[in-house]
């Protein structure tokens, strides 16, 4: 019985990369809960460096969609979404300046995602945020705003994913008044009831999430949740933070009341030690998502966000148990240890490069 559940184990954690390291000696038990994980995210998951780049924020370039989930270990994802009259949902950062993308079409972004995901049905649960990103679109042709055509939002979504490999909203709710209450009675679920499901959450703080909420304000029967800023909002569960630092006494309250946070680790536009002393402090905080613009190693400089060991996933410091610390899932591709966290950074990374799908041909 033990020689087969280690071989099951192999199975699950590597079928997607021949070449990755070894099962780490303790990987995350299934008894942890969503809340109590801190996984690799990406920033602007889709984008490509424009090939002249007129803001410093712009120059990075991510791998496609399924090389970071099956490569460098990446569990939480974000795009920008904008509405093409007629054809449907994009995915670019902003019209014309910044539009270069792994995957311009929406619907072609969550069909590759679903793939991974659906042969390598074990993975921790994924987070995908969808940012309605119009404010510029009234002065491109045929871009029109989202508001008030969510419903098609949700359609893609539904079209593509199964509706027992999603985590919505109404099943961390359930009987309770909120989604708050719903947290505090009974809590995420388990890694063990929940791996090879995805959570999809409006990132949006202002006028998209509040048309969003007005008309199910529990976000029943919803398929996204909603970014939050206040514990008290009914539908409050997911917060999206920039950097955690000076912000300790917030996110030491919202992990407190077992709410999960996505934090920002680095800019692309910052200096390496700016973004080296940034990844520690994310790291240390607690939050359970770790948003980056450099997921792996690049030419251009040693900086690039890793966890201790190597990990993709680890048991969260600060709301696992004691009997789960130091547990965690690696990387797919290897990488560092802990040690190399804390190496001197070198020169930024960045540049222009891969897949270029482009709003104006």
């Amino acid at each position: 019985m033990a020689s087969m559940l280690i071989v099951v184990s192999l199975l699950c954690w590597f079928a997607a990369s021949p070449d990755s390291d070894p099962l780490p000696d303790a990987a995350l038990p299934d008894s942890l809960r969503l809340h109590q994980i801190q996984a690799l995210g990406t920033h602007n998951s889709y984008h490509v460096a424009p090939r002249i780049a007129l803001h410093p924020s712009h120059r990075y370039t991510h791998a496609p969609l399924a090389e970071q989930l099956a490569v460098q270990g990446v569990r939480q994802l974000e795009l920008d979404v904008h509405l093409r009259e007629g054809e449907g949902f994009e995915v670019f950062h902003l019209p014309v300046i910044d539009d270069a993308t792994r995957c311009l079409e929406f619907g072609a972004c969550l069909r590759s995602i679903r793939d991974w995901s659906r042969a390598n049905p074990v993975h921790v649960p994924l987070l995908i945020w969808i940012e309605p990103k119009d404010e510029l679109d009234g002065s491109v042709d045929g871009l029109v705003s989202i508001e008030g055509r969510y419903d098609l939002l949700e359609a893609e979504i539904r079209a593509t994913w199964p509706r027992e490999r999603l985590i919505v909203p109404d099943d961390v709710r359930g009987e309770s008044d909120s989604l708050p209450a719903g947290i505090a009675e009974r809590g995420w679920p388990t890694l063990g009831e929940s791996r090879g499901k995805t959570l999809f959450a409006l990132l949006d703080t202002q006028r998209h999430r509040d048309a969003y909420v007005q008309s199910a304000p529990l976000l029943e029967g919803r398929v996204l949740f909603a970014a939050a800023t206040d514990t008290r909002q009914p539908y409050a569960a997911l917060f999206k933070l920039g950097d955690v630092r000076g912000r300790e006494e917030r996110i030491r309250e919202l992990l407190g009341a077992s709410f999960i946070v996505t934090a920002t680790a680095d800019h692309a536009d910052a200096e390496p030690a700016e973004n080296q002393a940034r990844m520690r402090a994310t790291l240390l905080s607690g939050v359970q998502f770790i948003s980056t613009d450099f997921p792996a190693a690049g030419e251009e400089g040693t900086y690039w966000m890793r966890m201790p060991g190597g990990a993709s996933v680890r048991a969260n410091p600060v709301t696992a148990p004691s009997s789960a610390q130091g547990a965690s899932e690696p990387r797919p591709s290897g990488g560092p240890g802990e040690d190399a966290a804390l190496e001197p950074p070198g020169g930024n990374l960045g540049g222009a490069g891969g897949l270029h799908s482009r709003t104006i041909p």
